[in-house]
């Protein structure tokens, strides 16, 4: 076998094919908009295994970013779907995501949710990483 076949070998055995990685830039020491401190937040809480604010972080990182847009996006989902730009698309997958995450944010008494999973904050977390480098045209 050649070493190149050997490499594919071992590529393929250890499922490395099976793992979707993507790059989504987090802000650093470079807070420059008000909902970066959110998600860099969420990010620790993910790193640290607190799914739930994880979540509840990414809910205000959505709000800090989408501001007033939101409930227009929800709103235009309801009557003119089809007239929707790329624009309020993205907006709508912002409110989205604060709406999957506003039960974290709240008590039990409130109709929260205390249970969730790394999957959940995962999925979460991913999307609201990947929303800043088309809101604020940047990575």
């Amino acid at each position: 076998m050649t070493p190149r076949s050997l490499w594919i070998e071992q590529l393929n055995q250890s499922k490395a094919t099976h793992i979707l990685l993507l790059e989504a830039h987090l802000p650093a020491g470079d807070i420059r908009h008000p909902a970066d401190r959110h998600l860099r937040r969420a990010q620790e809480l993910f790193a640290a295994g607190d799914w739930r604010g994880c979540i509840s972080e990414c809910r205000q990182f959505a709000e800090e970013l989408g501001g007033e847009r939101l409930a227009p996006a929800i709103d235009m989902l309801c009557t003119d779907r089809r007239g929707m730009t790329k624009g309020d698309r993205e907006d709508l997958l912002m409110a989205a995501l604060q709406h999957y995450a506003h039960l974290a944010a709240h008590s039990e008494s409130q109709r929260g949710q205390l249970e969730y999973s790394r999957a959940d904050a995962k999925l979460a977390l991913s999307l609201a990483a990947s929303l800043p480098e088309h809101r604020l045209g940047r990575p």
